[in-house]
């Protein structure tokens, strides 16, 4: 007789598409592919606390997704690294290119990478 209760089937992304991985099972299985990398700039911006930009690490103090509804002069992201404070617009992020590995080129030449929290368990 086999007392172990069935498997648990889950989907392996939330309500919002970011890969969960509260799941030992469904984490490694994501960890083992590229799916943990975001395709879209949005989705590398979720839950991002730090930016990496030109390959130096900044706070993201302020941190908004471009969409449609916004201008051109609206501010998507403000960092600090020390006394350094950047602020880049939504124009700043028109024509981003993503470079592979969840990193973007911006139309001004500067490389990005959104980095969020991990909580190992």
């Amino acid at each position: 007789m086999n007392d172990r209760s069935p498997a648990r089937i889950s989907s392996s992304r939330d309500a919002r598409g970011v890969p969960r991985t509260d799941d030992p099972v469904t984490a490694t299985a994501l960890f083992a592919t590229s799916d943990l990398v975001p395709t879209t700039l949005v989705a590398s911006m979720v839950d991002a606390d730090l930016v990496l930009i030109d390959g130096v690490v900044f706070e993201a103090s302020y941190l908004r997704a471009p969409d449609d509804g916004m201008h051109a002069d609206d501010v998507v992201l403000e960092a600090k690294r020390g006394e350094l404070e950047i602020a880049w617009t939504c124009a700043d992020f028109d024509g981003v290119e993503a470079t592979g590995d969840g990193a973007w080129r911006l139309a001004n030449g500067h490389s990005v990478r959104f980095i969020a929290p991990t909580t190992v368990h």
